[in-house]
């Protein structure tokens, strides 16, 4: 074979190199639609909400306050109300009420019109002894009082209790005497008690208002007089009881009960004492 149809042998043809691809990439995950969030006096329904129950228990505790405080209100205009209508109604209860009448609805029926006599006389019971002047004129009340006023005190209520303890004794033997003749004799001395007590206690002479010290010597001296005199309008009345008993016809068991429970007042007399001794403790 000559040079030129010497042939070289044929070459493969070149593969080519493969290109490099890019790696995939991980898609993004779509982020989730917005949902709508609810929003209210009580509660949300957002997802970022973690109040938990307190929303709620604030607000059943407001309602709570609410309530309470329109129950008070209520209550306050209607405690303001009755208030208002008591008083107007107290004091208008008494404008047409006739006292006498009242008093005498309050006694047991048919005792007001039932007559005395003899033998029911002592049926009504007679308290009018049971307390003295000087019951009601305490020790401590002639605490630092001046000699003449507290000296002239004591011997008006030691006159009231001496007597009124006398009169109580024949009073009691007169209701227990079993003939007539025992009562009225009892009832006699009951009466001279009354007139002697009445007598002395006229006799008893005031303190001189020069004697008296202080300021207010004139208002001690009245204060004095009344108390005196009030003692003896007791006896008065003390008398005339005694006088119903001995002689109960013509005379009502109310007479004798009302005559009993003026004669029994001792506290009228007693407070006009008392400011006596206290003026003048006061007043040196």
């Amino acid at each position: 074979m000559d040079e030129n149809t010497q042939q070289s042998a044929p070459q493969p043809a070149a593969t080519p190199a493969p290109t490099p691809q890019p790696s995939p990439q991980p898609q993004p995950t779509p982020a989730p639609a917005p949902q709508p969030v609810i929003e209210s006096a009580s509660a949300t329904t957002s997802t970022d909400n973690h109040a938990g129950v307190l929303p709620y228990v604030i607000v059943v505790a407001a309602l709570a306050v609410l309530v309470a405080l329109d129950l008070a209100v209520s209550n306050l205009v209607v405690a303001a109300g009755e208030v208002a209508s008591d008083a107007y109604y107290d004091s208008h209860l008494y404008d047409d009420l006739d006292y006498d009448d009242f008093l005498d609805d309050l006694e047991p029926k048919g005792r007001s019109s039932r007559n005395l006599t003899a033998d029911n006389v002592f049926d009504v019971e007679l308290t009018a002894t049971d307390y003295s002047v000087n019951d009601y004129v305490f020790a401590s009340d002639y605490s630092g009082s001046q000699q003449v006023v507290s000296s002239y005190v004591k011997t008006l209520a030691k006159t009231d209790a001496d007597a009124a303890a006398q009169l109580a004794g024949h009073l009691r033997a007169a209701q227990a005497a079993t003939d007539d003749a025992t009562r009225a004799d009892e009832l006699a001395q009951a009466a001279t008690v009354c007139q002697d007590t009445a007598a002395a206690i006229d006799a008893l002479a005031l303190p001189e208002e020069g004697s008296i010290t202080g300021t207010s010597a004139a208002d001690i001296l009245e204060n004095l007089t009344e108390g005196r005199d009030a003692t003896r309008q007791r006896w008065g009345k003390l008398s005339q009881l005694v006088a119903i008993l001995a002689s109960p016809e013509g005379h009502t068991e109310q007479e004798l009960a009302d005559l009993d429970n003026d004669a029994g007042d001792v506290t009228d007399p007693a407070i006009y004492l008392t400011r006596a001794l206290s003026a003048s403790a006061a007043n040196k």
